[in-house]
């Protein structure tokens, strides 16, 4: 379902005009980014990784603004990135929580981190750290969409030990 909503967004140009927001609600966040852990597992079986998810119980009232099909394909990347961060073994973590009026996302790492002086520049158009042959497209499209539907995105990391990508976006 997912990679047809990628194939017809690209047939139809409409991942370069404005998504259509929406109340989600916490729970229905919750249960599209699931399979996202699952998939990504059985994507990169040869290597021994641990994958979790952590969230907590939330009153339905909570929501989020947001295009569930982009941000679904965001958190797919951002889950990518960390397992192409890990070399052979590690762990790899999606924590959704409250934090005041703010619904935290979390995608964490245990694998090579980001050196500091590049923190900045992993999420500009055209960069890319990992990947010499990448286009530097995933992190800058993933701040955009972040920043576009009102939320705030930021990578902590530190080389040899992992990183922690944190969204913040405001409730409803």
């Amino acid at each position: 379902k997912r990679v047809q909503d990628i194939l017809i967004n690209l047939k139809t140009n409409e991942c370069t005009s404005p998504s259509v927001l929406e109340p989600i609600s916490y729970a229905t966040l919750l249960h599209s980014l699931k399979p996202l852990l699952a998939e990504t597992k059985i994507n990169h079986t040869s290597k021994d990784i641990d994958f979790k998810i952590r969230s907590m119980q939330c009153a339905p009232q909570y929501r989020v603004n947001l295009n569930l099909s982009d941000f679904t394909r965001v958190i797919s990347n951002l889950l990518n990135n960390a397992v192409q961060a890990i070399h052979q073994q590690g762990e790899v973590s999606l924590t959704l929580k409250l934090h005041g009026n703010q619904l935290q996302i979390l995608v964490e790492d245990n694998g090579k981190g980001i050196p500091r002086r590049l923190i900045k520049k992993v999420t500009k158009n055209g960069f890319s750290y990992k990947n010499k042959k990448g286009k530097g497209l995933g992190l800058h499209h993933a701040k955009n969409v972040v920043e576009e539907i009102g939320g705030e995105f930021s990578i902590t990391s530190e080389f040899n030990i992992g990183t922690c990508i944190l969204i913040e976006l405001p409730f409803m």
